[in-house]
């Protein structure tokens, strides 16, 4: 009898101990999902707010800005090359100067800062300074890019990846045409998409 007894006390303690974790667990789930679903709705009130832009703006100035003091621009044996081409182009005038086999349109581009500032330290930071603002500006045309493959969540974390990526914060400060390709490369996959979205197949092909 008191064998049974206690028998039954244990019993009686498993079962109240099993409650009382599975009250716990379920005050746990009830939780995550009131995160999920608090989170679901942020993100949907983001997607319907024009904010992004000011979003990657901020998270892409920061670290450009403590990168940028007393930063000066990395020069490999093209930039020589690029550099030389857009002096000939800002000094003469003459925008077909320039070795024929590779693409004006980088030489161009520091032609811009060197008929305004010369051949001067100034030039290399205006130039530093200009590819800061392309990458800023490839990591919106990514956004765009990404919501309309996939969705806000996707773009709004790839562009940020992208603006904090090591090697695309590297050859920003170098003088090479990998900013300004990868500008012109977004701009053509936004383009592209835009026009498939509307039925223009014909215009694209």
């Amino acid at each position: 009898s008191r064998v049974q007894s206690a028998w039954g006390g244990v019993k009686t303690h498993r079962r109240g101990t099993l409650a009382r974790e599975e009250r716990r667990f379920n005050r746990s789930l009830n939780d995550f999902q009131s995160l999920v679903m608090k989170s679901s709705l942020l993100f949907q009130r983001l997607n319907s707010l024009p904010c992004w832009p000011w979003i990657l703006l901020i998270v892409g100035l920061i670290p450009r800005i403590i990168l940028s003091l007393g930063s000066s621009p990395v020069l490999w044996p093209d930039s020589i090359t690029y550099l030389g081409s857009a002096a000939l182009m800002a000094d003469e005038g003459n925008y077909w100067l320039h070795e024929i086999y590779r693409t004006p349109m980088y030489p161009l581009f520091l032609s811009i800062p060197m008929r305004i500032f010369g051949h001067t330290a100034e030039t290399g930071e205006c130039i530093v300074f200009l590819q800061r603002c392309l990458g800023i500006a490839s990591s919106w045309l990514l956004f765009l890019i990404l919501r309309r493959a996939f969705n806000y969540r996707v773009a709004l974390g790839g562009s940020i990846l992208f603006l904090l990526s090591p090697l695309q914060l590297f050859y920003e400060t170098s003088v090479l045409t990998k900013v300004q390709f990868t500008f012109f490369l977004f701009v053509f996959l936004w383009t592209t998409g835009a026009m498939l979205e509307r039925g223009h197949v014909g215009t694209l092909a």
